[in-house]
């Protein structure tokens, strides 16, 4: 079964040993445009440049030259806004969104 069958998706995952304490999931919007829709780290290894690592590993090894990477926050998670701000990224616009939950 291929889930995502539209985009291909990327993900890497940070280990610490056999525990994996970070990950970042991207899909590929184009050849040259990579979208994240997911970065985690573990609480017990924030601050410690795993975001970075993982980050980096996207922007600088798995983009295309001339490519970019977009990205969708929300604008009260600052620990993640900064790692972008870290990495050059620039808000282009705000939209406001909501979350729906159902059970």
């Amino acid at each position: 079964m291929n889930i995502c069958s539209e985009r291909s998706l990327l993900n890497a995952v940070a280990w610490n040993g056999n525990d994996p304490i970070g990950l970042i999931s991207c899909t590929e919007q184009t050849e040259k445009t990579k979208s994240i829709f997911l970065i985690g780290v573990d609480d017990r290894y924030r601050g410690r440049g795993i975001g970075e690592l993982l980050m980096s590993y996207v922007v600088r090894n798995r983009l295309e030259p001339g490519g970019r990477v977009v990205v969708d926050t929300q604008s009260n998670n600052t620990a993640t806004i900064n790692l972008y701000q870290i990495f050059g990224f620039k808000e282009l616009n705000q939209i406001y969104s909501f979350h729906k939950w159902m059970y």
